[in-house]
C-alpha cells in the first residue's frame, strides 16, 4: 500500500509541476523589471554600497557559517551579545539585470517558496526604485511555546519592515539595500495564535557585479541587532538570524539552476542541483522533508528542476536510481550491461546501489566513479552519470 501511495503522489506531483505556471508568471514580471533597469541612470555620487561593506570585518576574522548552502562562501561573526555580521559570496548563471530583478520582485512566488514567509507585501512605493516592504517570517516552524496572551499555544513569527532601494553605481554593478523601519506596528503579531520572536534590526546590502554576459557575482552583507531578554538568547538568535538570511540569499543560486533546461545543462549547474538534493535546508523553515525522507526529497527535486523533470519524463525510473545512490547504502555490486533504453525500475535500483561499493573499493572517489560507469552501461551517458554522482554528494565526476 505504501508503495502504491508513493507512486500515486509522485504522479500527482509530476502533473502539478507540468501545469504550474507560477514560474512563468515570475519570469514575465522579472522581464518587465529588466526592461526598466535598462533606462536606470548611474548614480555614483551617492553610492549606497560603501557604508555597510566598509564597516565589515575582514574575511579571515569571520568564521565559516555552518549548515549554509555548500556552494556559496558564507561567513559570520558575533561581535557582542545581540550584534553580528554575515557575508555571502557566490556566482549565479544569469546576467546582472536578471539577478537584480529577482531580488527586486519582492512579492514573487520564488521568494515565498525559498523563505516560507507567511506574508511578503509592499506597503508603499516612494519611487521607481524606492519602496517600503514588510515580511512576516516563520521562526522554527515546529517550535512552539506558551503565549503570555491568553495562555494559547502559537508558532513563532517575526515581522520585519524595511526601506528597500535599488541603485546602479556603474555599468556593471547594481546595489540593493534594506534598512530597518521600526514602528509599533512592526512589533505586533498578526493574531492571538502567534507568538512574537525576539525583534531584530536587519541592515542588508546586496552588491551584484557583472562578471560576464551570462554570470553575476553576488555579495551579501548583513548586519543584525537582536533585542532579547537574556545574553544567551540574544547570541543564539543573532546567529540563527544571520544563517537564515544567508541561506535565503543563496536561494537565487538554486532557483536559476532549477530553471535551466536539459539542453543548456552544464557541469556547474548539475553540481548545484546535486547539492540541492543532499543539503539539509540550513536554518530555513519548511524544509523538513529534506532530512525526514530522502526518497521524497529526490522526487520533489526531480519535479522542481526543468532538466531533471525532462529526464524523468523520458526515463521514469531515474528518480529511483538517484534515490538509491543518494542513500549511499553499502550493498553487493551487481554490474548491469543493459542499454539505457532497456532499463526498468528494477535495474535502476541495482545501478544506484552499485555506486557506493564502487567508490569504497577505490582509494580515490573519481576512480570509483569511473569503475561504476564501466560496470553499468546505462550510466555511461554523461548527463545521467553527472546528475546521479552530484546527487550522491560527490563532486569529482
Amino acid at each position: 500500500m505504501n508503495r502504491v501511495v508513493s507512486k500515486f503522489l509522485t504522479a500527482v506531483s509530476l502533473e502539478r509541476s507540468k501545469f504550474d505556471r507560477s514560474r512563468d508568471i515570475d519570469t514575465w514580471k522579472r522581464s518587465k523589471i529588466v526592461e526598466a533597469l535598462g533606462s536606470l541612470e548611474i548614480n555614483s555620487t551617492n553610492s549606497t554600497s560603501g557604508d555597510l561593506e566598509s564597516s565589515f570585518p575582514e574575511s579571515d576574522e569571520m568564521e565559516l557559517a555552518s549548515g549554509c548552502f555548500p556552494l556559496a562562501e558564507t561567513r559570520l561573526k558575533i561581535v557582542s551579545k545581540g550584534e553580528g555580521y554575515g557575508k555571502a559570496n557566490f556566482t549565479v548563471p544569469v546576467n546582472v539585470e536578471e539577478a537584480a530583478a529577482y531580488f527586486w520582485d519582492y512579492q514573487s512566488r520564488a521568494h515565498l517558496f525559498v523563505t516560507h514567509d507567511r506574508e511578503r507585501e509592499i506597503e508603499e512605493r516612494k519611487g521607481d526604485w524606492d519602496m517600503l516592504v514588510r515580511r512576516v517570517q516563520r521562526i522554527e516552524k515546529n517550535q512552539k511555546r506558551r503565549s503570555k496572551i491568553g495562555g494559547v499555544e502559537g508558532k513563532h513569527i517575526r515581522i520585519l519592515r524595511s526601506a528597500m532601494k535599488l541603485q546602479k553605481t556603474n555599468d556593471d554593478t547594481i546595489v540593493i539595500t534594506f534598512r530597518p523601519v521600526l514602528t509599533r506596528s512592526s512589533t505586533w503579531s498578526l493574531n492571538m495564535t502567534s507568538v512574537l520572536a525576539s525583534p531584530i534590526e536587519q541592515h542588508v546590502d546586496l552588491k551584484l557585479t557583472r562578471t560576464s554576459d551570462t554570470t553575476t557575482k553576488v555579495e551579501a552583507f548583513v548586519k543584525i541587532f537582536v533585542r532579547a531578554s537574556s545574553a544567551a538568547t540574544a547570541e543564539s538568535a543573532t546567529k540563527n538570524a544571520l544563517e537564515r538570511y544567508l541561506d535565503e540569499t543563496t536561494g537565487i543560486l538554486r532557483y536559476f539552476a532549477q530553471n535551466v533546461p536539459l539542453e543548456e545543462m552544464t557541469g556547474e549547474v548539475a553540481e548545484v542541483l546535486g547539492w540541492d538534493v543532499i543539503w539539509d535546508g540550513g536554518k530555513m523553515g519548511g524544509e523538513d522533508y529534506r532530512t525526514q525522507d530522502k526518497v521524497q526529497c529526490v522526487n520533489i527535486k526531480c519535479m522542481e528542476s526543468k532538466a531533471l523533470r525532462a529526464v524523468t519524463e523520458r526515463y521514469p525510473w531515474f528518480p529511483v536510481l538517484m534515490a538509491r545512490a543518494r542513500m549511499g547504502e553499502l550493498a553487493l555490486n551487481h554490474s548491469q550491461r543493459m542499454k539505457l533504453e532497456c532499463i526498468t525500475e528494477k535495474e535502476a535500483r541495482t545501478i544506484g546501489n552499485n555506486l557506493m561499493p564502487c567508490i569504497k573499493s577505490r582509494k580515490i572517489a573519481k576512480a570509483g566513479i569511473e569503475q561504476w560507469k564501466v560496470q553499468n552501461r546505462a550510466v555511461e551517458v554523461s548527463v545521467v552519470a553527472r546528475f546521479v554522482v552530484n546527487c550522491a554528494g560527490i563532486s569529482h565526476a
